[in-house]
């Protein structure tokens, strides 16, 4: 488009030069005497016009550049956005990679603790409603998965495997109302009744002390006096005291993905 402009530019002006030879040739045949004052007169006559004629044109050729510019300015932007966007893309998954990773780091330190011969699962249902908090793990008899076993993440007591079968086995979560946990306050060194309510939080229906002092923030853990756990099991923080004490567990089930069932043998009665 740029070419085909600069060309109709240049035919405008060379039209004028021809333009005003030919009338020079003419009158210098029929007057000899007027070349030298008729081509001063030419030369005074043309150029305001030539001028003019150009000024348009290099407008145009200004906004012609001024044009390439935007748009090649444009192309590059593009290219850095859908670079930064790849970038951003990668960060989110190295992140994702990264938090897996960390997840699985402390699923080993906590399996260090319980001491026990892990077998590591992912959660593959999740069965939480009003009447029971139960999920379903993706390994069962085939793995060595028994009934009564423990089962922990990075971060807690998950509950325990209720039933099992051949690829698959059910676990009761700690929050499910039917769960009975023996626990012990750090804090205070004082022993209790945890229970769980069908929701994200248990709670705290019996002290050996009725006297003693709660307050929110202290630290709950397993007993093992029950045969069923293993003593010293984190399983939540005190963080509620009223009519009703309330514990939030460590475990976070609304984002349970990574678990760990213990094989150690426990003596209780389910």
């Amino acid at each position: 488009m740029q070419a085909l402009h600069i060309s109709k530019r240049y035919n405008i002006q060379f039209g004028i030069y021809a333009f005003f030879c030919v009338v020079f040739m003419v009158l210098s045949i029929q007057f000899p005497g007027i070349n030298a004052a008729f081509q001063s007169f030419v030369v005074s006559v043309s150029t305001p016009v030539l001028e003019a004629v150009k000024k348009p044109s290099e407008w145009a050729d200004a906004v012609g550049e001024s044009v390439t510019g935007h748009v090649s300015v444009y192309e590059e932007n593009k290219m850095l956005r859908d670079e930064l966007s790849d970038k951003q893309r990668l960060i989110r998954d190295l992140a994702i990679v990264e938090n897996e990773n960390n997840s699985l780091k402390k699923l080993l330190n906590m399996v260090k603790e319980v001491n026990g011969k892990p077998l590591a699962s992912r959660v593959i249902s999740d069965k939480k409603s009003a009447f029971s908090h139960t999920v379903i793990t993706h390994i069962g008899h085939a793995k060595g998965v028994e009934k009564g076993q423990v089962v922990v993440d990075e971060n807690g007591l998950v509950g325990r495997v209720i039933e099992v079968f051949d690829e698959t086995a059910r676990v009761l979560l700690i929050t499910d109302y039917t769960s009975r946990i023996p626990v012990k306050i750090l804090d205070l060194n004082v022993r209790g009744i945890v229970r769980g309510t069908n929701s994200y939080n248990l709670e705290l229906v019996f002290t050996e002390d009725e006297d003693v002092k709660i307050e929110e923030g202290m630290v709950v853990v397993t007993t093992g006096i029950d045969g069923l756990f293993p003593a010293n099991l984190p399983v939540g923080v005190i963080h509620n005291v009223g009519k009703f004490i309330y514990i939030k567990p460590d475990v976070d089930f609304t984002n349970l993905e990574f678990i760990t069932i213990q094989r150690q043998k426990m003596s209780g009665v389910l």
